[in-house]
């Protein structure tokens, strides 16, 4: 990060050259204060470049394949606990930062109970037996009684017989194994733990154990890592393959806004099919460029390099297929850890490093491995943040280092005239001011008319993408659901009461499960490409439309000061590529489509919010009335194979039908909320920084004619002064132009 540095200084420098000008010419009078004033606000924007902005690295990769691991060698120090767990959903934030510390934030007691009554929904108990919304306390003995004894009636009934383990049973044990361990931490807001140097490994305390953490709404640690910068956030990233859908929705969500991904892939595996499902959300997203694969070598995989070459050789191979050129990076995250403890390694490691001393070739090339990675991965970072630098330092610099040039030459020029001549020119001005301020306003015009239609043609094509008739992705969604088939796990016509309504219970959960996992990967994606296609059109179009106002914006500048004696060619007219651009990197992040179908009030995970379980328990009270009044008088607890079979399609009907219902109201929700929240946001963004700018830059160019006068009135060795400060400041501001093309030539010329 060294040259990064160097041109962060370089530019801060010459700031504070200009800024300490312009002060000088105010405070001598050769400056209107209310353009130096400009001139000082529009400097102020370099900060913002200058201050390292956050850039997100998502560590992604499915379950057990060494993300952890990695980000602990990435930081050289065991910070993490490597593995995680399957009930919990939150992204572990590893900040680099000067100060060791960081906090784990609780849930509050509000969100909890609903999570907690979302999932108890999912238990096979009828709405007789369940408590009205809102009615539910975590805190209350008689509550945490009530969900022990439905657990344990799940696991004799239920559980063994359907041989799945659903994770939101999971999260309701765990919540009552955790709850003495959290109960005072918690409260009716959320709640946070801070850690500093010495207490920070405190954090495993809620990461590491699931019960716990399933109480955990977010954690944020900060650690020193030189190597990466200041500003860096490495995000662990859960399983993509994990079994609850909330990770894979989590994962998307960060994929959304980060910046750059390491893939980790285990050698020992390869890629597996869990694998190809997130290369598929992060090519929807076009982050290909902006992702690094690491082949985390397990040694004691591999006996040799020649074996090891062919992993990476199959690996390399097989991304190809998805990615048209893979940067692949081979070394072992853990070996690199524990290299970097020295003697703090844990006992039950060290007998990893007297295994590996034999295998000096495969050490040998996991040292190299590593150190390409972190090269690359410092080029990476250097090149998005010279970027920044280029992009807004250098032209904001240029722009008022022009601005100043010219005013020093029209200043010049007004110590060498008469006053009847400035007298003469500022008549002529004044009514090129007033055109000015005139076409300023046009442009303001245009410029709602443009944010107008950009508006109106990205929520014409959004109506068109989600249509209820003729939109792919709403019929493919409908499609998952029309198409699902269950089919019951053991011979209905065999079965008891209990054990049928069981049965049709278990339907439920699978379909629920298997619509809201495939809406979760597929949908979702689908929804989060066109969302990247869509800003893309709106980049270019907004482009476009720039382009052609910055011209008339320059024309209308060019005629105001075409009569400025002494300012031919004028400097700010020959800066080149300092028009800028709106960053709108973070403007707006397309929402992902499946946390729409939590907005009933239910945990994620359940499909929709009507159709819950007490819808169903509607379906299975008729079945069981229906049951009852089909069988003979004493044989009630069977019923005949036909019988079910129209029951079980009655119930497969009914639940289809719920979900295409719920499935399109969420639809038309989330189409509004696309464009207000998203494509509306971009196009607001644009335009607020384009007439941000003209007015500013307008601003900075005008002359103060009365301040002109004074100027040509002055004597002796006022006038001697003056004369010196203003070529003082010529030399000054000429000089840095040209610097500063050259400072733009070495930044664009830094290694991509």
């Amino acid at each position: 990060m060294h040259d990064y540095t160097q041109f962060q200084s370089k530019i801060r420098h010459r700031s504070e050259i200009l800024e300490e000008t312009i002060r000088e010419l105010d405070r001598t009078g050769l400056a209107d204060t209310n353009v130096a004033r400009s001139w000082l606000g529009y400097l102020d924007g370099i900060g913002q470049s200058l201050h390292a902005p956050l850039l997100k690295i998502a560590v992604a990769g499915s379950v057990k394949s060494g993300k952890s691991t990695l980000i602990n060698a990435m930081v050289g120090n065991d910070l993490l606990k490597r593995g995680a767990g399957i009930v919990t959903a939150f992204i572990t934030r590893v900040l680099t930062s000067d100060v060791p510390g960081g906090w784990v934030e609780l849930k509050p007691w509000p969100r909890m109970n609903a999570e907690v009554q979302a999932a108890l929904r999912l238990l096979p108990i009828f709405s007789e037996q369940a408590r009205a919304p809102g009615d539910f306390d975590l805190r209350r003995p008689a509550e945490r009684e009530r969900i022990a004894y439905w657990l344990d009636r799940m696991k004799s009934e239920w559980l063994q017989s359907r041989g799945s383990i659903d994770p939101h049973f999971l999260l309701l044990e765990r919540c009552l194994e955790g709850f003495p361990l959290v109960e005072g931490e918690m409260g009716e807001e959320a709640a946070r733990r801070s850690f500093d140097k010495s207490t920070i490994a405190g954090h495993r305390d809620y990461v590491g154990d699931e019960r716990r953490s399933v109480y955990v709404r977010d954690i944020e640690l900060r650690y020193p890592v030189p190597w990466l910068g200041e500003s860096i956030e490495l995000a662990d990233c859960q399983g993509s393959d994990s079994p609850n859908p909330a990770h894979f929705e989590l994962l998307q969500k960060y994929l959304l806004d980060a910046h750059f991904v390491v893939y980790v892939i285990g050698s020992r595996t390869g890629l597996r099919e869990a694998d190809f499902k997130l290369l598929e959300a992060i090519r929807a997203l076009r982050m290909f460029p902006q992702t690094l694969f690491v082949l985390n070598v397990d040694f004691d995989a591999h006996g040799d390099r020649e074996d090891l070459d062919r992993v990476f050789d199959r690996v390399s191979a097989e991304l190809k297929w998805v990615v048209p050129e893979p940067s692949l990076f081979a070394f072992s995250a853990l070996f690199q850890l524990l290299k970097q403890l020295g003697d703090r390694v844990p006992k039950g490691e060290r007998r990893h490093i007297k295994l590996w001393k034999d295998s000096k070739v495969l050490v040998k090339s996991s040292e190299a491995g590593f150190a390409a990675f972190k090269k690359e991965m410092e080029a990476r970072i250097r090149a998005s943040r010279s970027e920044v630098l280029a992009g807004s330092g250098i032209s904001r610099l240029e722009m008022v280092a022009a601005n100043m040039l010219d005013s020093v030459l029209l200043g010049e020029s007004a110590l060498e005239k008469s006053a009847d001549g400035i007298k003469e020119t500022a008549g002529q001005l004044r009514a090129r001011h007033f055109a000015l301020q005139s076409t300023i306003e046009g442009l303001a015009e245009t410029v709602a008319g443009l944010n107008q239609t950009l508006k109106r043609e990205s929520g014409s094509r959004i109506d068109r993408c989600l249509d209820f008739q003729d939109g792919q992705i709403v019929r493919e969604a409908l499609a998952m659901v029309e198409h699902h088939r269950a089919a019951p796990a053991r011979r209905l016509e065999t079965l008891d009461h209990a054990g049928l309504i069981r049965e049709y219970y278990s339907f439920y959960l699978d379909f629920r499960r298997e619509i809201t996992c495939r809406l979760t990967e597929r949908i979702n994606l689908r929804i989060m490409e066109f969302a990247k296609q869509e800003e893309t059109l709106l980049r270019e179009r907004i482009r476009e439309a720039f382009q052609s106002l910055w011209g008339f914006f320059d024309a209308a500048l060019a005629d105001y000061r075409q009569d400025f004696p002494g300012a031919r060619p004028r400097a700010s007219a020959e800066i080149g590529g300092s028009h800028g651009e709106p960053d709108l990197s973070s403007a707006a992040l397309p929402p992902p489509f499946s946390s729409y179908l939590e907005k009933g009030g239910l945990v994620r995970g359940i499909l929709l919010v009507k159709f819950g379980l007490s819808s169903f328990a509607g379906i299975l009270s008729g079945i069981r009335a229906q049951i009852r009044k089909n069988a003979a008088p004493d044989t009630e607890a069977q019923t005949s194979e036909k019988t079910v079979e129209e029951l079980f399609e009655t119930a497969l009907l009914r639940a289809r039908s719920e979900a295409k219902s719920e499935l399109l109201h969420a639809f038309g929700v989330f189409r509004e909320d696309l464009k207000t929240g998203y494509s509306n946001r971009i196009a607001d963004e644009a335009c607020i920084f384009l007439l941000r700018e003209f007015r500013a830059r307008a601003e900075m160019a005008q002359a103060d004619f009365a301040n002109l006068l004074r100027q040509s009135e002055l004597r002796g060795e006022q006038r001697m002064e003056a004369i010196q400060t203003l070529g003082r400041t010529k030399q000054i501001t000429a000089a840095m132009i040209e610097e500063l093309k050259e400072l733009r030539k070495e930044i664009q010329a830094e290694p991509q």
